[in-house]
């Protein structure tokens, strides 16, 4: 199976947009700011281009291993308690090998199917 890179945020354009890394965000769906754990529930989120003209907040979450096996863009495993938040139309993966990962919610409910 060849994987495909089209839902990755990674591009030159979209780097500066997250200031808060995938690598940060834990299994909880938090992560830590001042050294405070902070929710990432309500957080808005930028999708990558062509679609960044409009943040989305984060509505809600569940865990990734209920929609998908392994990263829709890099392949890599989903761990059994990594989340998935839900951001409009979108479902946000922050996988821990690539960067963030934008899958249209479409997309997301047809593979549970």
């Amino acid at each position: 199976m060849t994987m495909t890179y089209e839902y990755n945020a990674r591009t030159p354009d979209a780097r500066y947009l997250w200031s808060l890394t995938t690598d940060k965000v834990d299994d909880e769906g938090t992560y830590e700011f001042g050294g405070v754990k902070q929710s990432i529930l309500g957080v808005e989120l930028r999708p990558p281009p062509p679609d960044d003209e409009v943040m989305h907040p984060v509505i809600s979450q569940r865990l990734a291993i209920e929609v998908f096996k392994s990263c829709p863009s890099c392949g890599s495993d989903v761990g059994n308690t990594r989340p998935l938040f839900a951001c409009g139309k979108w479902s946000v993966y922050p996988c821990t090998d690539c960067e963030w990962v934008w899958v249209e919610q479409l997309d997301t409910l047809e593979k549970m199917a």
